[in-house]
């Protein structure tokens, strides 16, 4: 299916679908959600298609269990982030991102106790840690109940950040050109006439009659009435208007990072 293949890649080693544009991997079940919450401009029945699509594939895992990790000495996987500030035990493959957890940790499972309490420290205190920081990791899903890090071995920073970049920009091109279509998509619909609409000036229209005389009319054959009749008058967009376009893309990423990660710690 081209439709998904161009949003989603598909991993059956590891058993998990990765979304190319958010840049995480997505659980089975909830791709239709998915993608009517990340990727609105996809229709309803081409979201029904791709979830069906997931459905129908073998090597996917339906349960958090069966989800197959790489190794900690393996490359990164592609599409996915890295992490550079995790804490990964020494004594099996649990890894964190913050202290707090990775003692937790080393408290339950481990029998580690932490020698240094609050206060001032004495000098010959030596605390034993039985973990390793600054580690490399990836991670595939958000969703909350499927989450987990994984180790991954440490690239060089030029390459690491070329990828990251060249990863970024193909991100926000394809986030800018899904607002464009969903902006083309709504105005084709029949907005005129719609009392219930929020974004109308309800009051105004009312009181000069407007929409019931332009009920009946599209949007966009409005729009090319005020227009001549054509697109001659209509300027090609400069190289500055889409620059700005790419970066209120980038904004609206880091603003869904924000949100999601915001719910997580709630």
């Amino acid at each position: 299916m081209e439709a998904f293949s161009q949003l989603f890649d598909a991993l059956p080693q590891f058993g998990v679908i990765i979304c190319k544009i958010c840049q995480f991997a997505v659980v089975p079940t909830q791709v239709e959600t998915h993608l009517r919450t990340h990727h609105p401009a996809q229709k309803q029945k081409q979201r029904k298609a791709m979830q069906e699509e997931v459905k129908r594939m073998d090597q996917v895992a339906f349960d958090k269990d069966q989800v197959k990790y790489p190794d900690p000495a393996d490359s990164p996987i592609a599409g996915l982030p890295v992490f550079e500030d995790g804490f990964a035990c020494k004594k099996c493959l649990y890894l964190c991102r913050h202290r707090t957890g990775i003692q937790s940790h080393c408290k339950e499972v481990h029998d580690w106790v932490n020698l240094q309490k609050r206060g001032r420290q004495k000098k010959d205190v030596q605390q034993e840690k039985i973990w390793e920081e600054g580690q490399h990791c990836q991670r595939f899903f958000e969703f909350a109940q499927w989450k987990k890090y994984f180790q991954v071995s440490k690239q060089p920073e030029q390459g690491r950040e070329h990828r990251s970049s060249e990863a970024n920009d193909e991100k926000i091109e394809r986030l800018v050109e899904e607002m464009e279509e969903s902006m083309v998509e709504k105005r084709k619909e029949r907005v005129i006439g719609d009392s219930s609409s929020r974004y109308l000036p309800n009051p105004w229209l009312d009181f000069v009659g407007w929409d019931e005389h332009l009920k009946n009319f599209k949007r966009s054959e409005l729009l090319q009435m005020t227009e001549g009749g054509g697109q001659e008058g209509r300027e090609e967009r400069t190289e500055e208007q889409k620059q700005e376009d790419r970066e209120l893309a980038q904004a609206c990423v880091a603003n869904q990072r924000l949100i999601r990660k915001a719910m997580a710690t709630c």
